[in-house]
């Protein structure tokens, strides 16, 4: 067992787990980096909470919570993602949806226009209005339309 990090003893890890080398310190900050891009980070947020921000990156006094953020980091994506596939199907779902309305919508015009041209009023036998009659109520008990 390890003992229990401070910001005092030089340990600090990036949200891999990899340690990060402390190339200076001063009683409020730590300074870390390269000789490039050197970045500072606060000594008493570290010790208070036992990670800070910098440079939009978080960095940790402990490897285990490296690995637990990113691990939250990583469900939280997963959960962002479905959601997105979710609105995604949805939408598709809703526009197929429509597309099948307009198609029956269609249809039972066509079968009723249909059934109206059968009528005997109009010049059509009753054989065939009643066959006319009979495809637009299946028409309607399929399409589930009162």
């Amino acid at each position: 067992m390890s003992a229990k990090l401070t910001a005092d003893s030089g340990e600090l890890y990036d949200i891999y787990g990899r340690p990060v080398q402390i190339v200076a310190k001063s009683e409020t900050l730590l300074f870390f980096g390269g000789k490039r891009a050197r970045q500072t980070i606060s000594r008493n947020t570290l010790k208070k909470r036992g990670k800070a921000r910098s440079g939009g990156e978080w960095f940790f006094l402990e490897r285990g919570a490296a690995f637990a953020h990113a691990a939250r980091a990583r469900e939280k994506e997963r959960k962002r993602e479905a959601e997105r596939e979710i609105a995604r199907i949805s939408t598709m779902a809703e526009q197929a949806l429509a597309e099948l309305d307009d198609s029956v919508t269609s249809r039972l015009r066509r079968l009723k226009a249909e059934m109206a041209a059968a009528h005997p009023n109009r010049g059509g036998t009753s054989e065939a209005f009643i066959k006319a009659r009979q495809r637009y109520v299946d028409a309607k008990r399929i399409a589930g339309v009162r």
